[in-house]
């Protein structure tokens, strides 16, 4: 499911017109029809973001596609007529066009795999494409940064729930490639996530997951101070989480999403039929350096660069 390589670094950076050719690559051919009539569609943003990230992702999105018509509102969108495509700005704003089954291609953008799975699983059923660009980095990329900053092969402990489970394949791909080992604990139903971290001890470094299940405001910093006791590194799944005490993420920044999703409308509007949810292409590091020294860690300068950054 995911378009990021497994060593996004060690490539060179894709030109526009050779990305829409990789995104078309993996296009199907059964919503051809309505694909073409996303040429020259009305591109229509569906915003229900709020908090601290609502103003520059409108700034962002306004940059990048300045003729679009952004709203909060559905019904006003959707009265406009006429062919359209449709960016769906956050959870609420997908859930509610998935059940509104708007006409015409739909792109998620900030949510995570895990949160777009649910709820386009959920939906009635769907006539047109459906994709999106995750919120978090691709396991490849979190798993580089892992490498990278422990430079030896380390036991990488991953909780998942029964909402994320369906990484786990990926999650270990990524460790394959990047000659890491890796140990999944199942944290069940109702089942406590600091107690199922006894199951991880041999692993060196913890790698968090976008779960709300194992990662919500109540337990994240039972489970930060649980791993930090047995001097294991968290990797979160976004800044904030460094922010907030993790060692290191891997992440992408609004901007980062957008250009991306500039990438995904221009492959829908050129014919496009179908676009697999992707991760995102263009990502970069945050180090906790505070966390780092608590934990005995030296870091290599080279890792702050980690990344593929937009052109």
């Amino acid at each position: 499911m995911s378009a990021t390589p497994a060593f996004a670094l060690s490539r060179p950076m894709m030109s526009r017109r050779a990305a829409l050719r990789a995104l078309a690559a993996v296009c199907g051919s059964s919503m051809v029809a309505e694909a073409a009539r996303a040429a020259g569609a009305e591109l229509r943003v569906l915003v229900t973001t709020s908090g601290d990230a609502a103003v520059p992702i409108h700034t962002a999105l306004t940059r990048r596609f300045p003729a679009a018509q952004i709203s909060d509102d559905l019904k006003a969108l959707t009265a406009r007529g006429g062919p359209a495509m449709y960016l769906a700005i956050g959870p609420g704003a997908l859930e509610a066009a998935l059940n509104a089954d708007v006409a015409g291609p739909l792109v998620s953008a900030f949510v995570s795999s895990a949160a777009y799975l649910r709820l386009v699983a959920a939906a009635p059923r769907r006539t047109r494409p459906v994709t999106a660009v995750f919120a978090e980095a691709a396991p490849a990329a979190q798993m580089q940064l892992i490498r990278r900053l422990y430079r030896r092969k380390v036991v990488v402990g991953v909780l998942l729930s029964a909402a994320t489970r369906h990484l786990q394949a990926q999650i270990e791909r990524a460790a394959n490639a990047a000659e890491l080992a890796v140990s999944f604990e199942l944290v069940e139903p109702g089942a406590s996530p600091v107690r199922a971290l006894s199951a991880l001890t041999s692993a060196t470094v913890l790698l968090a997951v976008p779960d709300p299940d194992l990662y919500n405001a109540q337990v994240a910093r039972a489970v930060l101070e649980s791993s930090y006791r047995r001097r294991q590194g968290v990797i979160g799944f976004s800044k904030a989480m460094v922010g907030a005490g993790t060692l290191a993420a891997a992440y992408a920044t609004i901007e980062d999403v957008v250009a991306q999703l500039g990438d995904v409308v221009d492959a829908l509007a050129s014919g496009a039929a179908a676009i697999e949810p992707q991760y995102p292409v263009y990502w970069r590091v945050a180090i906790n350096d505070n966390v780092a020294r608590s934990l005995d860690m030296v870091v290599d300068p080279a890792v702050r660069g980690l990344g593929h950054f937009p052109g």
